[in-house]
């Protein structure tokens, strides 16, 4: 059936305003000396009007009396109500989805019309709802069916495309009197049996699956699991929402322990020492402990336990401004990474001497030659320029011979007197490859064509320091034959004459013609930021510093990780309800707590496995970070759970394009400038 009208019942289905009517409730009581009522107690009156709630909390039934207790809950009700009302996180995004429907909304409470408005003005529109009717509209309330019928006859709807939602046993009897279908919801105190005992459509387990409610078949028991899991499911999913429970305001007198002075309350109003200053056990001396360390406090215990049960809700919740009782998230992730590398250099120490080892060896070999290559291209002098070739030669043939270990082989004796043909053959290798040597040099510096000389020398030292390379490589020592090579290369170069055109257009492999433009264009762009940062010492020392502190540092990689999410998250989660309320800043600190629920189930594996993956961002697989993704998002956003993870797929693409870009213009940057070093040369 399809229906077009939906009317809802406010408290513990729309929102939860438990906390608050908690409070006005015991406010009351109390002031007239009703005192050890419970908070369970007071929660299964909600829905009934508040005389017969009272008459029901403490036995009273005066109508004078009750109704004074009506008027000062009201004004209780004024400063505490709005407050601690809070929605359930799929309501907006569900009422939504029906509004764009076009069906009818509408509510149907015992709560005031005004205290109604009050609590939807700051998430819905105006005129979002066709119709509220609250406890002043009617004259009979609830189970009475007047209210559902009021609205029908304003709504000029029918009965039997109507649906009222409802938490409790009243609501359903509403339902069942006014002759319309009824679906109840599990926020609040009832159970699925006694909402079972009345007509139903369906019972669910919250709001998120309403718009389909017309293509379920009425509920049927389930088989397979039994009631009691389920009522637990239920608890975890409320305590899940509704996260831990503010400390409720001691009204007793205390004097303060630090100040001397007596006061009221939890926390003393002239020096804000709590109350609750206990003896020092091993507990709390652990606590201060971390505390003097990290700068730890409860905090940080509670953000650990929620990041694992209710990690989108507890990022909700410091979003709205709850963040007394929550460690900030850059703390939380900064001590996260200081504890997972204590927590692996006690579980696996090898990988942080393999981690040293790697580090000490591309520092020694690596950057050393890098550094004579540097000098070597900046050098005016020829003999120092000789020199430092040289030294790089034989510093890549220590790389290569640790590289490629092979077994030291004996040079087979070759006579120095070759016949002729075996010289030709030499002859003619040589005068191609110092052909080809003299066309690349002559294309990377065109002055060189200018000074023969000089061109004719760094081709034989080239050319040496190949031979030298290729000789190193496989194992041996200079045989007879390299050195005849050596000698008739020095001749031919020697006779050879500056008129000598080689004709550099016979060679038309558009692959090699590609490979030479890159070095063309790389050759002057590395020289000249080298000969920058060669000149600026405290660029040098901050970039290595940084180089050192990237290495298999956990926090910093995430950092440089977030801003890719931030921006993914935005735009792929900007469209839903709260979405729509976070800017760039919140979405980028959800991702830093998101990011510490990573580090910390990685931390909680880390003894079982025994492995630590330093040089990943994260130990846990990409499988299992995307569904933590899709877990925290659907918290985060109140959002089902096929919505979360189509959303969140699209989350990765959006990340993935960004980082596209962002090399493309690094790419179009370093061409340039290449360019631009190129032309004003």
């Amino acid at each position: 059936m399809k229906y077009t009208t939906y009317l809802f019942d406010f408290d513990y289905t729309l929102a939860d305003s438990s906390r608050g009517i908690v409070i006005c409730f015991r406010n009351v009581l109390e002031r007239h000396g009703h005192m050890g009522i419970t908070d369970e107690a007071i929660k299964r009156t909600i829905g009934k009007t508040l005389e017969d709630s009272f008459s029901i909390l403490s036995g009273i039934t005066d109508a004078q009396t009750l109704a004074d207790y009506r008027k000062e809950y009201v004004k209780e009700a004024d400063t505490h109500m709005t407050v601690n009302t809070e929605f359930f996180p799929e309501t907006v995004s569900v009422l939504t989805e029906l509004k764009e429907q076009g069906v009818k909304i509408g509510i149907i409470s015992t709560k005031y019309r005004y205290r109604i408005r009050e609590m939807l003005d700051p998430h819905f529109p105006k005129n979002f709802f066709d119709i509220i009717i609250g406890g002043e509209d009617v004259k009979k309330h609830k189970p009475h069916p007047q209210g559902i019928r009021k609205a029908l006859r304003r709504l000029h709807r029918r009965k039997s495309e109507t649906l009222y939602i409802g938490d409790s046993t009243v609501d359903a009897e509403t339902a069942q009197r006014a002759k319309v279908d009824f679906v109840g919801v599990l926020n609040g105190m009832t159970t699925r049996e006694e909402l079972a005992a009345y007509p139903h459509r369906q019972i669910l387990d919250n709001l998120s699956l309403l718009p389909r409610v017309d293509k379920f078949t009425p509920y049927k028991p389930n088989k397979y699991l039994p009631e009691k899991v389920i009522s637990w499911y239920r608890l975890l999913h409320q305590k899940q929402i509704r996260g831990k429970h503010e400390i409720k305001e001691t009204k007793a007198p205390c004097t303060c322990k630090n100040c001397g002075r007596p006061y009221h309350g939890n926390h003393c109003p002239h020096c804000g020492q709590s109350r609750n200053t206990p003896r020092f056990t091993i507990r709390n001396a652990f606590q201060n402990v971390l505390s003097g360390f990290f700068n730890i406090d409860n905090g940080f215990s509670r953000n650990l336990l929620e990041l694992l049960y209710r990690p989108g809700y507890m990022i909700r919740d410091y979003m709205k401004g709850k963040r007394i009782h929550y460690y900030k998230p850059f703390q939380t992730l900064f001590v996260l990474a200081a504890i997972y590398i204590m927590a692996v250099q006690l579980i696996d120490p090898e990988s942080m001497e393999k981690l040293k080892k790697e580090e000490k060896q591309d520092v020694t070999l690596s950057e050393l030659r890098d550094d004579i290559r540097l000098h070597e291209d900046m050098a005016k002098d020829d003999s120092v320029r000789y020199y430092l070739g040289q030294s790089a030669t034989y510093v890549d043939s220590a790389r290569i011979a640790l590289e490629n270990p092979s077994p030291k082989k004996t040079p087979q004796p070759i006579d120095y007197e070759l016949d002729a043909e075996t010289r030709t053959k030499i002859k003619e290798e040589l005068n191609a490859e110092i052909k080809e040597e003299i066309k690349q040099k002559s294309q990377k510096n065109v002055e060189s064509l200018s000074n023969w000389k000089k061109l004719i020398r760094e081709v034989r030292d080239s050319l040496d320091r190949k031979d030298d390379i290729r000789i190193a490589a496989a194992g041996g020592k200079a045989s007879k034959q390299d050195t005849i090579r050596k000698k008739m290369r020095k001749e031919i170069l020697a006779n050879m004459a500056p008129e000598v055109n080689y004709d550099y257009d016979d060679d038309s492999d558009i692959v090699d013609d590609l490979v030479e433009a890159g070095q063309l264009l790389r050759e002057p762009f590395d020289k000249a930021i080298g000969h920058y940062f060669t000149e600026n010492g405290f660029i040098t020392a901050v970039t290595n510093l940084m180089k050192s502190w990237v290495h298999g540092n956990k926090a910093f990689s995430i950092l440089a990780l977030l801003p890719l999410l931030t921006l993914g998250t935005r735009w792929s989660f900007r469209r839903t309800p709260i979405g729509r309320r976070l800017n760039l800043t919140e979405n980028f600190f959800a991702q830093v707590y998101i990011a510490c629920q990573i580090l910390w189930i990685s931390l909680l594996i880390l003894p079982f496995t025994g492995q630590a993956h330093l040089d990943d961002i994260f130990d846990l697989s990409y499988e299992a970070i995307f569904l933590l993704f899709v877990w925290d998002y659907r918290q985060l956003f109140g959002l089902t759970w096929k919505q979360s993870f189509w959303r969140t797929i699209i989350m990765c693409w959006y990340c993935l394009l960004v980082l596209v870009i962002i090399c493309s213009i690094i790419i179009s940057i370093l061409i340039i400038a290449a360019y631009v070093l190129q032309w004003s040369k």
